[in-house]
């Protein structure tokens, strides 16, 4: 248990008051035994007394903020932190180098680049359509009459030789009394006559005899005719094929003119599948490559085939290209119109060439790709000569073909180029170094890109971070992968640069007081991004640069550059006329100090007393319009301000 200690009897009791000079007593001495104990006072040292003279500072926060001494940040208010030179180093100023804990923490993962076997799967939608090959019209090629329909019902099944119609047509009559007339004279030829006369009786027999054909006669009925001597009326028409009745278009006793349909079937054992690819996925599409497609018809079954053509035009309305296969048609469950999906697996080798270990070193038919040989033969379908498969782009994957690859996080790509950060040892020091590399790209397949050059097998790069590894190169104010080449180096500075870049910041900043003045946050945005182009637009460098002009400069140039980024990502008009302040405040103290080179109007400095709760304030612009950015677009005090100073070029 514990004693509850109790005042005596009859003595007074200690409040707070009556304890509080002797805390207030305490606290001082401690105080005074710290600041003897540290060896001084409590002031707080210099942050720039331990960092090299020239560094340059800036924000964590606000990374575009580039300041050469120490202080607050004109954006968020945070203190700057130095950007040290690690050129003591010897490393090359694109060069970053980064301590293994580092590199973990910020989630830098390398691996290796390799030569690897990529398949690209190229997916496309389309639908079946007939074979126009398997295709048969019969048409009226004169007046006709039916007399009698076999089969009167689209989608019925029909043989072939299974009679179809019987028509009657003075014009098919007149055709087959020609036949005949032709087969007389040929016999009529006398033994003597010459090699073109006996041809050309020959000629006229063939050509009567297409003509019958044409009609819808079969071989043995235009024998027939000739055998008896005499035209058939009517005439029945036989099926010259398996197929299935597509439209029927005539009807018994309806008189039909010359060119009507009388009946369309076709055989659905082959048909067509006609797919639409994007023009960006033509480097992995070939003639004969294996396809495999899907319909919701049959969900989960796989249909296969072989493209067979791909259109040579682009769709310019679509920007595809039309690829086709023919496919079997078991059982007749594609059925023409039918929605299809469709996928190519394209292996591609390190030569660029496409790999079909099927095809590799066989002979294909350039028209018919089921036709495969291993030797040169004749199609069996058009009678063509079969071409080897390399010819059409195919060809086996050797050992060591395969392709050099990165994966497709690696590269940081822009518009014009891809730059892969190289990881290297150094054992002079700790922690590896990284090594910004441009390299040239081929296509990406199946999560890689292919490396046309650049990159050796067996490096070491950042497959993930490296965005964060450009950051900081950006940060440190070094060469990066958004550096142009241009500027990648440009000269010493000198006064001529400084005056030639406060000249083209007049306009844009003008602007973007007239934006304020009509209260349009949008354009003031837009307008502002102008500004930061021009202040990128020139490059001074302070080897050319003395202080305390190089301080002053920078310095002034630095807030603007700050202030400019943030005119750019706000939305709160009054935030963007506090930003717009500062800007005009440092451009209007190196103009009236330094003077301006370039074209165009002088500039005048406005200023109105009215501005910020009285305090007033300043804007730069060209002309004698007064438009208060300020206070603007208050029509009452849209024209607040006096002409306080006209700004002289200098030449």
């Amino acid at each position: 248990m514990t004693a509850e200690v109790r005042p005596a009897p009859g003595a007074p009791r200690t409040t707070l008051a009556a304890r509080l000079p002797a805390l207030v007593v305490g606290l001082l001495l401690g105080l005074a035994v710290g600041r003897f104990a540290c060896g001084g006072g409590l002031a707080t040292a210099d942050p720039a007394s331990s960092v090299p003279p020239g560094t340059m500072w800036s924000c964590s926060m606000c990374p575009q903020v580039m300041l050469p001494a120490f202080g607050d940040c004109p954006v968020c208010g945070m203190d700057l932190i130095p950007l040290l030179d690690e050129a003591g180093d010897g490393l090359h100023p694109s060069e970053l180098r980064v301590s293994e804990n580092a590199a973990a923490l910020a989630g830098i993962v390398t691996g290796r680049v390799e030569r690897r076997a990529v398949t690209r799967d190229v997916r496309m939608v389309g639908r079946v359509a007939l074979d126009p090959t398997r295709v048969v019209r019969l048409v009226a090629w004169g007046d006709t009459t039916i007399e009698r329909l076999f089969v009167d019902a689209v989608g019925a099944p029909v043989e072939e030789d299974d009679p179809l119609a019987q028509i009657t047509s003075p014009d098919l009559v007149a055709d087959q009394v020609a036949l005949l007339d032709a087969v007389r004279r040929q016999a009529d030829t006398p033994p003597g006559a010459s090699k073109s006369e006996r041809e050309s009786r020959a000629a006229e027999v063939a050509a009567a005899r297409e003509r019958l054909r044409l009609w819808g006669l079969t071989k043995d009925q235009v024998n027939e005719v000739v055998f008896d001597k005499a035209p058939m009326d009517p005439v029945t028409l036989y099926a010259a094929r398996d197929g299935v009745v597509l439209r029927r278009d005539g009807a018994p006793g309806v008189p039909l003119e010359e060119g009507d349909h009388l009946l369309t079937y076709a055989d659905l054992d082959r048909v067509w599948i006609e797919l639409d690819a994007y023009e960006t996925d033509l480097a992995w599409l070939r003639y004969g490559q294996e396809l495999r497609f899907e319909t919701p018809a049959w969900p989960g079954e796989v249909f296969e085939g072989r493209t067979n053509f791909i259109d040579p035009a682009i769709d310019p309305r679509t920007r595809t290209v039309t690829l086709r296969a023919t496919v079997d048609n078991v059982g007749h469950r594609l059925k023409p119109d039918m929605f299809v999906r469709a996928t190519v697996r394209s292996p591609v080798s390190a030569s660029g060439l496409l790999v079909d270990p099927q095809l590799a070193d066989l002979f294909i038919c350039p028209v018919h790709p089921e036709v495969v040989s291993k030797t040169e033969i004749r199609c069996t379908v058009c009678r063509r000569d079969t071409v080897p498969s390399w010819e059409l782009g195919m060809r086996s994957a050797a050992p060591g073909e395969e392709p050099l690859v990165v994966p497709e996080t690696a590269p940081l790509i822009t518009g014009k180029r891809a730059v892969v950060f190289v990881k290297r040892e150094d054992p002079e020091h700790e922690g590896p170094v990284f090594e910004p590399r441009e390299v040239s790209l081929g296509p990406r397949a199946a999560g890689y890109y292919l490396v046309n050059s650049g990159l050796r097998p067996g490096e070491e790069i950042v497959v993930h971070g490296a965005f964060k590894l450009d950051s900081e190169l950006q940060i440190r104010g070094r060469p990066s992968m958004m550096s142009d080449d241009e500027r990648a180096a440009p000269e010493p500075g000198t006064r001529a640069d400084m005056l030639e870049l406060l000249g083209r910041v007049i306009d844009p900043l003008a602007r973007v007081g007239a934006d304020l003045a009509d209260g349009n946050v949008w354009a003031t945005r837009s307008t502002a991004k102008e500004l930061v182009a021009a202040l990128d637009s020139v490059k001074v460098r302070d080897e050319g640069l003395e202080e305390p002009l190089r301080t002053e400069w920078f310095t002034a140039v630095g807030v603007i550059r700050a202030t400019a980024s943030r005119l750019t990502a706000s939305y709160d008009l009054e935030d963007l006329r506090r930003a717009y302040r500062i800007a005009s405040d440092n451009a209007i103290r190196l103009l009236e100090t330094h003077g301006w080179s370039g074209d165009g109007e002088a500039p005048v400095v406005y200023r109105c007393p009215e501005a910020f709760d009285r305090q007033g304030a300043q804007w730069l612009t060209r002309g004698d319009a007064v438009l208060n950015p300020y206070l603007g677009p208050d029509p009452e005090r849209l024209h607040c301000g006096a002409l306080r100073a006209r700004l002289e070029r200098v030449p």
